[in-house]
Parts: C-alpha cells; sequence; structure tokens
C-alpha cells in the first residue's frame, strides 16, 4: 500500500524536502564558515560560531551570511526550471514552496521598518538574520536586500503555482508538508543526526 495514498504527493515531497533543503541552507553556512577558517558548528537551524560583525573582516560576515540564502535561491531556481519543463512534477513544486520559507522572516522585518517609518519613526532592531547581517556588512541598506529577494521569491512563487492546475489546494499540501517536515526534523530528526555529527 502505497504512503501516497493516504498523503498527496505534493505533501510527501514538502514533508521531505523542507526539511533537506534547510540542511542544505545551513550546510552552506557551515561550509564558508569553515572554508574561511572559522571554528563553526552545526545546530538543528543555525550555524553557530564564524565570523561576526565587528569582530572579524566585513566581507567574511558577508560571505558566511549569504552562502545559505545563496543555496537556497539556487535550490529554488533548480525547482523552477523542472516546473517549466514538468508543471507536474510534484517534488519540484513542493521544493519551490518550501526551500525559500525560511527567507519569509524579511517580511517581518520589512513590515516593522514600514510601520517605523510610516510613525515618522526610525526603525531601531538589531535584527539577526541572514539577508540583514550581509548587507549590513557590505554597507548596503538591509531594506533593499530584503526587499529585492522578497520580490524574487513571491515572483518564483506566482510562477510556480501558475504551473499547476490545482493551485490552492496544492499550495495548502506544500505548506501542510513543509511544516510538518520542519517540526520533524527539529524534533526527531535533526537531533539524531547532529547526535551523531
Amino acid at each position: 500500500m502505497s504512503v501516497s495514498r493516504f498523503l498527496p504527493k505534493v505533501a510527501l515531497w514538502a514533508l521531505i524536502l523542507a526539511p533537506a533543503s534547510m540542511l542544505l541552507h545551513e550546510l552552506a553556512h557551515l561550509a564558508a564558515g569553515l572554508a574561511m577558517g572559522y571554528p563553526v558548528q552545526l545546530n538543528l537551524a543555525s550555524v553557530s560560531g564564524g565570523p561576526s560583525l565587528g569582530l572579524s573582516p566585513n566581507m567574511d560576515v558577508a560571505l558566511q551570511a549569504s552562502a545559505g540564502p545563496a543555496i537556497t535561491l539556487m535550490v529554488l531556481l533548480v525547482a523552477l526550471v523542472f516546473l517549466k519543463r514538468r508543471p507536474s512534477a510534484d517534488w519540484a513544486f513542493a521544493l519551490a514552496i518550501v526551500a525559500p520559507a525560511r527567507s519569509m522572516v524579511g517580511l517581518v522585518f520589512l513590515y516593522y521598518g514600514l510601520q517605523a517609518r510610516l510613525a515618522g519613526q526610525v526603525f531601531r532592531g538589531q535584527p539577526n538574520f541572514d539577508e540583514f547581517n550581509a548587507a549590513t556588512a557590505l554597507g548596503v541598506a538591509p531594506t533593499a536586500v530584503v526587499a529585492v529577494q522578497t520580490a524574487m521569491i513571491a515572483i518564483a512563487y506566482y510562477y510556480a503555482i501558475s504551473r499547476r492546475r490545482q493551485k490552492l489546494l496544492d499550495v495548502g499540501l506544500a505548506l501542510v508538508g513543509g511544516i510538518a517536515g520542519m517540526a520533524l526534523w527539529m524534533t526527531l530528526i535533526g537531533p539524531a543526526l547532529l547526535g551523531f555529527w
């Protein structure tokens, strides 16, 4: 009896690919830190150690911070290329939806920045996420970097969703599978794997 009989293929692929894409993202940070000679350690949903703002060369900070998002965008691009060739590829659709999900923290950043601006204030928060750290290290406006990345992801989502027949159902299944996959990674799979690391 097939698993997809009880769990639709899009959800099953998202369940598998969400933790895989999270791991690839973090492994990119780990590899960048190690390549530059920093002591880094892989955690469940992050990498500790490595260069830090104000204590390390800015280029080192920018390279390690941008390594994860760069891999995530490459994974998203692979998914979109396969969707162009085969719109019915459930794995590619699921990957296109779940891979950039962790970048959605940028939406929260943009929201609070816009809220402060509309109130006539300056946003004084000290966020700690990849795109913010990379932009700060490079001396580029974090809002601009996050806005461009968010627009790219929105366009990718629009393209991926437009290729599907059952648009809302497939998005819902991918999100449910992705959330379940991330929960499994954080509670069971990740701790087990990292315990052997």
